[in-house]
């Protein structure tokens, strides 16, 4: 279900496409896989619903042309839908040649709906990704993720 003519109503972000790309992003054990989407890739709704006021997992997986590279991950969903990913946003970030997962708390109050999730990785290059960065290194994927009432 990749769409890469229409993409998120949010701020363009895109990587290089080259020799690094995301190949798994998992939200609560539910895996998504893609290739080289040659620097962005927005992909409609693809996991279970999430409860407000649960915490949730993150796995994600980098793939390598050649080598792996060390590279920085960040990730934000756009919980009040205004079309801009804040700092207060951003949910996760981590760094590694190989996959990471972590977690991060949902708010309970925040409103229930399909919000997106922007997931970047980049070359470390020393600085950390921002939500609207264009780079020529790594890749960044939107997706859509319904919250839910608990």
């Amino acid at each position: 279900a990749t769409n890469q003519e229409t993409k998120s109503a949010c701020c363009e972000a895109s990587g290089g496409g080259g020799s690094e790309w995301i190949s798994t992003v998992g939200l609560n054990e539910v895996n998504h896989e893609s290739g080289n989407d040659a620097g962005y890739a927005s992909f409609d709704q693809v996991f279970e619903p999430v409860t407000l006021g649960s915490s949730a997992t993150l796995y994600l997986e980098p793939s390598f042309a050649l080598s792996a590279y060390e590279q920085r991950w960040r990730v934000w969903i756009d919980y009040n839908e205004d079309e801009v990913f804040d700092l207060s946003e951003m949910v996760f970030q981590s760094q590694s040649d190989t996959a990471v997962q972590g977690g991060f708390s949902v708010p309970l109050d925040e409103q229930p709906g399909i919000k997106t999730m922007r997931v970047i990785m980049q070359l470390d290059n020393g600085s950390w990704p921002e939500p609207c960065d264009q780079t020529n290194t790594g890749e960044v994927e939107d997706y859509q993720i319904e919250f839910k009432e608990p």
